[in-house]
Order: structure tokens, then sequence, then C-alpha cells
């Protein structure tokens, strides 16, 4: 029997090209993540905030056949999701550019299937570039996805794993390997702190003394930005 993975971004910044068919990875950009794992509806892992790690480390979302060899077909990216994933270009108004090296962590997919959820209204607010104080402008987004769904089916013996590379070894963040007692489904969520919308918006904004534009209180949704986009 099949089990089912459900990976959850509630935030990131995608950094890859943008379009809905015809490429084969997508690259996201995190702030202090914290990893929560269920299993079977159950919480049984939870990873915090560095734990996974600084410096723009690099982690594999990584769908594995038996052998530990990957299997990878690609992303596939729904229309609606990249309907509704909030354009940074269309906020501001004009192109702006991410930092990748200013993210503690970036999240690399070869597979899964990306869909939004949770497609709500907005409101951002304009901050001058040198004060940091509020200009009084507003502006109200009808429709941005704030979470990012992304679906797999492992069959049997297929393990979904998250992988950081690096000084020559590979460290396992996450497997579903020591989790055999989960039958059914595996959910993950990947968590930005609210506090953070100051990174997501600003400070990792190749933008200068130019102003810029803060979400309303809460969650800062997942976004994309002229790094690339959704899918390379």
């Amino acid at each position: 029997m099949s089990i089912q993975v459900t990976l959850v971004l509630d935030s990131g910044a995608f950094l890859t090209n943008e379009a809905t068919t015809g490429f084969t990875y997508s690259e996201v950009g995190y702030f202090i993540p914290h990893l929560n794992v269920y299993g079977d509806g159950d919480l049984i892992e939870s990873v915090s905030g560095y734990c996974l790690g600084t410096g723009c480390r690099k982690l594999n979302v990584r769908h594995l056949d038996p052998n530990g060899t990957e299997i990878s077909k690609g992303i596939r990216i729904t229309d609606s999701l990249n309907k509704n994933l909030l354009k940074m270009h269309k906020l501001h108004g004009r192109i702006v550019h991410a930092d990748r090296e200013k993210f503690d962590c970036c999240f690399h997919f070869n597979s899964g299937i990306f869909r939004c959820s949770h497609v709500m209204s907005r409101i951002f607010k304009e901050v001058h570039g040198v004060s940091h104080e509020p200009t009084g402008q507003v502006k109200t987004i009808s429709s941005v996805a704030h979470d990012v769904v992304i679906e797999y089916e492992l069959k049997e013996q297929e393990s979904f794993q998250i992988l950081a590379p690096g000084n020559g070894k590979v460290d396992t963040i996450w497997s579903s390997l020591n989790h055999s007692s989960v039958s059914r489904r595996f959910d993950l969520e990947i968590i930005a702190e609210n506090a953070t919308s100051d990174f997501y918006f600003r400070e990792m904004l190749k933008l200068g003394r130019q102003n810029y534009w803060l979400p309303n209180q809460g969650q800062p949704p997942p976004q994309w930005n002229h790094d690339g986009g959704l899918g390379g």
C-alpha cells in the first residue's frame, strides 16, 4: 500500500524560473525554519529553528526508491499556484531581486506536485527605505497563497528524506525510514516565525535605499522573486 506525503511551506522565497510546465527543480529560501512532522495524524518529530542550519545551508528534499536512488521526475506547478503565489515585482511595481546568501536554508526540490492553499487577501504597508518609517501608503492584494503544498506518493519500500550535503558528507535531517510504524501518510510542515517578515520583505531583497512593502501582522506569505522563479 502506498503512503501519501504532504509537505507544507507556510512561507519562503521561490528562487528559480517562473513557469507552470517544463521545469525540473525548484529552490526555496527560508529564515529560521521549524520542521514539524505528523505520521498518520500524530506529531512524531519536531526540529526547531537553527537546528536545520544557517549560512544558506542547502537542504535536498528527496523521494528515493528502495535502493536509495532518487526518483527525480521533475516538479509540477499547478496553474492555481502560479496565479496566487505572491509576485514581488507586482507588489513593488518593479523588478526586485533576492540575495540568496542571506537565507539560513535553501530547500531544493527535484520532484513533487506544487499547489496553493489558504488563499486570501493580504494588506501591505509601504516603508521608507532610509528612515524605515511607514509612508502611509497601503496596498491590498486580493488573492495571496499563504501556504504552498507539495505532494508525493511513496510506493512500497520507497522513502522520503531531507538531506544536507556538505564537507564531503551528507547529513540526514529527516527520513521516513525512521518511522516504519506509519502506514498511511506523513505530513511535514516547514514553518516560519511571524517575526521573520522583515527578513523576507526587506533584508534579503537587493533594494539599496528604496522603499519596501511589509505584510500586516502574521505569517509572512510565500513569495516569488527574480532570482529566477518557480522552477528551473
